[in-house]
């Protein structure tokens, strides 16, 4: 969170009576891209696979943030876990 301000005579070049008085915040406000992606979807029709094969991965996901996205400036990686607890590295 940042907040606007502003200051008058900001290169001090005016001889004041009250220099002190100059500076002034304003309203709160938030800068920068909001993006927050949730995963809402990973499943798969198969319950068995074999070593060394493939299978096909089925996920859906949801933008919660405030800006919009590009599917292509995504990238979904998929994991194999012993446990449900999945987690990046």
């Amino acid at each position: 969170m940042y907040y606007i301000g502003a200051i008058a005579d900001a290169a001090d070049a005016q001889i004041e009576t009250n220099e002190s008085n100059n500076a002034l915040a304003g309203a709160a406000i938030t800068v920068g891209r909001v993006v927050d992606l949730m995963m809402t979807g990973v499943s798969t029709a198969s319950t068995y696979v074999a070593a060394a094969s493939s299978f096909v991965v089925t996920d859906t996901e949801k933008n919660n943030g405030t800006t919009g996205m590009t599917a292509s400036g995504n990238r979904v990686d998929f994991y194999l876990s012993a446990d449900n607890v999945i987690t990046c590295g």
